[in-house]
C-alpha cells in the first residue's frame, strides 16, 4: 500500500490513516463538465519500537519488541543484529560474540503490506576473564590464591567460593 495518491494534475500525500473522500470535476474546452466522488482507505504504518537489556559478550542479549500498530495487525517483521544473524520471533535473543558497536535494525510489515522500520546501536561490553592462580597445600597450610583480570575496565567486584563452602570477598 502506498500513501500518495497519483493522477492528473499532480500527487498528494496523505496524512491520516482512514478513509479518505476524492472528488474530481472535470471540464471539457466546450465548457461541458461532470464530477465524480470517491473514497480509498489509508492504512497506518507499524511503528516500530524495542529496547534491550545490558548487552556483555558471550551473553544472551533479549529484545523486548513494543512495536505497535493502530489498525490491524503486524504480519512480518524481520530483525538484524549487526553481526550476520537475524530473527523474525517477537521477542528476539542474540547472543553476541565479541565486543563492539552493532546495527540492529527491525522491520515490520502490516497484513496490509505497510512497512516502517527503526535502527538502533547495540554496544558490547567485552566479557570479564578471571584468571585464577593456585599452588597446591598440606592439610592445616594456608592456601595461597590469586587472580587477575583479562579483559577491558576494571572489575567492579571479586567473589570466591570454595568447595567446602566457604567464600571471600
Amino acid at each position: 500500500a502506498s500513501d500518495t495518491f497519483r493522477g492528473a494534475g499532480g500527487a498528494w500525500k496523505t496524512r491520516n490513516p482512514g478513509m479518505t473522500p476524492v472528488y474530481l470535476f472535470v471540464e471539457s474546452d466546450r465548457r461541458c463538465s461532470d464530477s465524480r466522488t470517491d473514497s480509498f482507505r489509508v492504512y497506518p504504518l507499524p511503528v516500530p519500537a524495542f529496547g534491550m537489556a545490558a548487552v556483555c559478550e558471550d551473553s544472551t542479549t533479549r529484545f523486548r519488541d513494543s512495536s505497535r500498530i493502530s489498525f490491524g495487525s503486524i504480519r512480518n517483521r524481520t530483525g538484524t543484529f549487526g553481526d550476520g544473524k537475524g530473527s523474525n520471533l517477537t521477542h528476539q535473543t542474540n547472543r553476541y560474540t565479541a565486543g563492539g558497536r552493532y546495527t540492529v535494525w527491525l522491520l515490520l510489515e502490516s497484513q496490509q503490506g505497510c512497512r516502517d522500520s527503526l535502527q538502533r546501536e547495540a554496544v558490547v561490553h567485552p566479557a570479564a576473564r578471571p584468571v585464577i592462580g593456585l599452588s597446591d597445600h598440606c592439610l592445616k597450610e594456608n592456601a595461597v590464591f590469586g587472580c587477575s583480570h583479562h579483559g577491558t575496565g576494571s572489575p567492579a567486584s571479586w567473589k570466591w567460593l570454595f568447595g567446602d563452602g566457604d567464600s571471600s570477598v
